[in-house]
């Protein structure tokens, strides 16, 4: 069975945000994140979208890819709600320097299993 064309789009959608949060903090430190508002907004910005378009990806695609930690983006979710108190930039960079490189190799190996290409070289 090929991919549908919501899922393809909701993937694509995925590494792009990815590739996106990784050009944001690949050479930035906590301090400096911490302390540029549009970083902070451009970020979590990009991680509602991986978050959003993982849940719109279908069950026959994450049945088919387990290799995906699927529940990394349900945590996203969670790290951005608005609560009294806004959200938790520390945990964002957490989350952001300790799941987006494994999240991207595992979209890449992904989307090549799948015969897709994201239109963009890193």
């Amino acid at each position: 069975m090929s991919l549908s064309a919501n899922d393809k789009l909701h993937l694509l959608h995925i590494i792009d945000a990815i590739y996106e949060v990784e050009s944001y903090l690949n050479h930035t430190t906590n301090e400096e994140f911490l302390n540029n508002s549009m970083m902070r907004a451009a970020t979590v910005k990009q991680m509602e979208i991986m978050a959003n378009a993982a849940q719109k990806v279908s069950p026959f695609i994450k049945s088919k890819h387990p290799e995906v930690p699927w529940p990394v983006f349900l945590n996203f979710s969670r790290n951005l709600v608005h609560e009294a108190y806004g959200i938790n930039y520390e945990l964002v960079w957490t989350s952001a320097k300790r799941d987006i490189p494994n999240l991207k190799r595992k979209f890449e190996k992904l989307l090549a299993i799948e015969g897709l290409d994201s239109g963009f070289d890193d």
